[in-house]
């Protein structure tokens, strides 16, 4: 399994998190990173908010 953490249920995720964290580390943002900790990070951040946005998906289908 990939994931470092595992949880029973979904966290609660509002939408204005998702848009805080995803304009904070946008995609495109990873042509601007210098360094590998750096790198890794970023990665960091982008796994954070696609384990997020996964959560918010299950919770607005119910």
């Amino acid at each position: 399994m990939n994931q470092i953490f595992q949880y029973d249920q979904d966290p609660q995720v509002s939408e204005e998190l998702l848009r805080f964290l995803q304009t904070k580390f946008p995609l495109a943002g990873f042509k601007n990173v210098k360094g590998i900790e750096q790198l890794y990070r970023y990665q960091g951040a982008q796994d954070v908010i696609d384990v997020l946005t996964a959560a918010a998906l299950r919770q607005s289908q119910g």
